[in-house]
């Protein structure tokens, strides 16, 4: 029995949790009005939180993890934690490194482990390219998310997607600049497979070796959102429209396979145990050397990248400028934080480290807001109680957030609207199937039943309306069916486009699609199955291409 009466949990006597007084009382009243505050101007229907200081733990649910059944959020609810992902990805590769391939480091180059077959883009990033690289998002690698969004095939592998990465084209050197790729943590979960010499998939690898010994029995990992709510207390995704709670398509919920990026489901109870590893990664559990590296600065981040917030315009300092592997490195009022958030749909997440101050706090919300960022305004506001700080938000600026200090930028109308706009070709041009060998096959056809309505679906989950604008061969897209929010929600996809070309004799062989500032070619006569002729292969963005200039210059960091 701990002297002091307080619940602990003993983990593989490595790490213990104990269920204290982390907060005072007054913070507890303070905390639960603010976070209730917060998801009633902004519309969240569910929310959770975890505090972990040295053996001290706080979890606590709000609101509701089910609307319409009116079922509460507690603390063993499960929400996608989306990116926070990304950690417990290179965490395994921690464990496995100096286990699987003792010969290796962070350092050593991804071609070296996967094998001749595996290719990048171009021969120098194939012979350059490291684990340290794809990690930190330094690859110049494009960004691109289409496919994950649509959702491939079940029956896809990693293994065979691996070896489509040579179709991810450039758009800068490597290790020139930050881009963020998810497709990156795709390959890193691969490496694992590979690493283990392919008697297991990443979802046994990380049960086994990171979420297991830590006791994180209820985490799991979304294969399947209808099944996974059968089996276990799952936060329910929401969007609030029109006034109310709409429940998301459990459909959309898929990256298959790029599950290593970002599908990891938890709840506040398990996190707490998360975090409690991550301020002292017992040597039991994963190479402490090898562990400690993923923390550390690697890549600066541009400003517009990332944000923040600086004085003079706001009382106070919050800003990132370096990513680790699977992390960022940056500053909250003059403490070293580092930090990763989350985002799947509906569910967003914010994971903060201290770890001058042995401090964690992770917050994690089941709907798509109209306030800016719930989860942001609560962490700080959490992060000031647990500081010693005098609190710098309060309830009223918490909702009107970012303002008094700075003007809301505005925001492109949630409704789509379109001018009656008559397509110069005859809508039967476009039909057809246009194929990009990395992101998948365009079906473009005339709907029948909607107005004989020009329809593009790609995937599961991609389907769209395109409505002719006043620019030839240019259609703006409306989502439709499971991803119908994303034109009502969010500014970046109503702005989306599609524009055909055509080509010598004026008809139309490709097309290029265009939504949060990426672009994508699509053509007639390709398809997604299609292999390259040679043994290396690349392919156009929108018709430019890219020469890396690359640096050969390498630091080696053992993990032994």
């Amino acid at each position: 029995m701990d002297p002091l009466g307080r619940r602990c949990v003993f983990l593989f006597s490595a790490l213990a949790i104990c269920a204290g007084d982390i907060f005072t009382p007054e913070q507890v009243q303070q905390l639960d009005t603010f976070v209730k505050d917060v998801m009633s101007c902004s519309h969240s229907p569910g929310f959770t939180l975890t505090a972990v200081k040295g053996k001290e733990i706080f979890t606590r649910g709000y609101g509701k993890r089910d609307v319409h059944k009116g079922l509460n959020v507690t603390e063993e609810t499960l929400f996608c934690i989306g990116s926070v992902t990304k950690a417990m990805t290179t965490t395994l590769l921690a464990k496995l490194l100096p286990t699987k391939f003792p010969q290796s480091s962070w350092d050593t180059k991804v071609s070296y482990i996967l094998g001749d077959s595996f290719k990048f883009t171009s021969t120098d990033l194939t012979d350059h390219a490291t684990l340290r690289d794809i990690l930190s998002h330094r690859t110049g690698l494009v960004a691109e998310n289409y496919g994950l969004i649509a959702g491939y095939n079940k029956s896809i592998t990693r293994a065979y997607m691996a070896k489509k990465l040579r179709y991810l084209p450039s758009s800068q050197p490597l290790r020139y600049q930050f881009e963020y790729n998810n497709w990156m943590y795709f390959l890193a979960g691969y490496v694992a497979e590979v690493l283990a010499e392919g008697e297991e998939s990443w979802e046994d690898l990380l049960t086994k070796h990171v979420l297991n010994p830590l006791g994180m029995d209820s985490t799991a990992i979304l294969k399947d959102l209808n099944e996974l709510a059968t089996k276990a207390e799952m936060a329910l995704p929401y969007v609030f429209f029109d006034g109310e709670f709409v429940r998301l398509s459990s459909a959309a919920f898929s990256i298959h396979p790029a599950e290593p990026a970002g599908a990891v489901c938890s709840s506040a109870k398990d996190m707490a145990k998360w975090l409690q590893f991550l301020l002292r990664s017992p040597k039991n559990i994963v190479n402490e050397t090898c562990f400690n590296e993923t923390m550390k600065p690697i890549q600066l981040t541009p400003e517009q990248a990332i944000g923040g917030l600086k004085r003079p315009t706001f009382p106070i300092d919050m800003y990132t400028f370096a990513t680790g592997m699977g992390w960022f490195t940056g500053a909250y009022r003059g403490r070293h934080l580092v930090l990763h958030s989350g985002a799947f749909h509906s569910y967003t997440s914010l994971l903060w480290l201290f770890p001058d101050e042995d401090l964690g706090i992770f917050v994690s919300t089941n709907g798509i807001a109209e306030h800016d960022d719930p989860k942001l305004t609560t962490m700080m506001y959490a992060s000031d109680l647990l500081l010693g700080e005098t609190p710098w938000l309060n309830s009223t600026t918490a909702c009107s957030f970012p303002e008094p200090w700075k003007v809301k930028s505005s925001k492109n109308s949630t409704e789509f609207s379109r001018q009656e706009v008559h397509s110069e070709r005859h809508l039967t041009e476009y039909v057809g199937v246009y194929g990009n060998r990395f992101v998948g096959d365009m079906n473009v056809f005339i709907n029948r039943t909607a107005n004989d309505t020009l329809q593009l679906n790609l995937g599961y989950n991609i389907q769209t309306f395109l409505y002719a604008t006043s620019e030839k061969d240019v259609f703006r897209w409306k989502f439709i069916g499971n991803l119908w929010f994303l034109s009502k929600i969010f500014p970046e996809f109503h702005a989306g486009n599609i524009q055909f070309k055509e080509n010598n004799n004026g008809q139309i062989y490709s097309l290029v699609s265009s939504a949060a500032g990426k672009e994508f070619v699509f053509r007639k006569d390709v398809r997604f199955a299609d292999t390259a002729s040679t043994g290396e292969s690349t392919y156009e963005m929108t018709d430019k291409k890219f020469t890396l200039a690359l640096l050969t210059l390498f630091v080696i960091f053992s993990c032994q």
